[in-house]
């Protein structure tokens, strides 16, 4: 496999600034998954070595944009690929929080099927399927969550501690 002609300028070297090039890599495999652009994304992990959960300053990880973006195909990928499905970014949003926010049931059964924390909570005390209940569009996700035990916990602001 090639490198995509989208993504040569950062291999190889650092930028202009210095960056190193895993740095580079981690922040183009992030920019690929949210663009769903599956061939740099496989890329990055086939190619240049990165694991699928790689990001930059915790920011969300690759499975968090396909889960928003109702990405089927990248979402498996990146599972089969050993993404995590509890892995956090800094906000504490899990890829079950994002795939709330998405509407993607497909997303949703899937994260839940392959180990995905129904009930976590991210740093503002919210649960994927208080998330989905701030959108009425999202009634067959919250139909859905609910139908795998998901509950509204009432945790207020969570600062470094929540689960």
């Amino acid at each position: 496999m090639s490198a995509p002609a989208s993504t040569a300028d950062v291999f190889g070297r650092t930028d202009k600034n210095g960056a190193n090039t895993k740095q580079c890599d981690r922040q183009q495999l992030l920019i690929s998954a949210a663009l769903q652009d599956f061939d740099t994304v496989r890329f990055f992990i086939e190619v240049r070595g990165l694991h699928p959960d790689a990001t930059v300053n915790g920011k969300p990880t690759a499975i968090c944009y396909a889960a928003l973006k109702k990405d089927r195909c990248l979402l498996r990928y990146l599972l089969l690929k050993g993404a995590s499905t509890n892995i956090r970014d800094r906000m504490g949003m899990t890829p079950l929080h994002y795939a709330a926010l998405g509407g993607c049931m497909f997303c949703i059964s899937y994260l839940l099927s392959s180990g995905a924390h129904v009930n976590a909570v991210n740093m503002s005390g919210k649960t994927p399927l208080a998330m989905a209940l701030e959108n009425p569009r999202l009634s067959n996700s919250v139909r859905l969550l609910k139908r795998h035990g998901a509950k509204i916990l009432n945790v207020g602001h969570m600062s470094a501690h929540y689960h």
